[in-house]
């Protein structure tokens, strides 16, 4: 039985129109966290703005 947690908080995703990557961005801090590079599907688990 798998044990999902649901999704992260305090995480946000963006998809970056230039360069068509999805962008994950820490909203306490502002920093952006990760840039998805291996395909043009978004994080799972994490919010999409």
């Amino acid at each position: 039985m798998k044990n999902g947690h649901g999704q992260i908080k305090n995480r946000e995703q963006y998809l970056n129109p230039k360069t068509d990557q999805w962008v994950v961005k820490d909203t306490t801090t502002g920093k952006f966290l990760r840039v998805k590079k291996s395909d043009d599907k978004p994080f799972k688990n994490i919010r999409k703005k």
